[in-house]
């Protein structure tokens, strides 16, 4: 198993609810954005982890619902 990276360095308040990039390695906060596209426009092809920042007081990840044809 590979270990949590430990973000709290990277990631602060005025991330919440905004989309962000961080560097392979876990160490650099890459880019930051309100808009997903835009971020995936800005970090193109840079080997990057792209997540949605939570808020500090939410305790889980919400789920979306999808819908497949079967």
């Amino acid at each position: 198993m590979i270990p949590a990276p430990d973000l709290n360095r990277l990631i602060d308040k005025s991330h919440e609810g905004k989309w962000a990039a961080i560097s392979a390695d876990h160490k650099r906060l890459v880019a930051v954005s309100d808009d997903l596209l835009a971020l995936e426009r800005e970090v193109r092809d840079q080997a990057v982890t792209v997540f949605k920042v939570m808020p500090s007081d939410v305790g889980y990840a919400p789920m979306t619902e999808t819908h497949r044809s079967l």
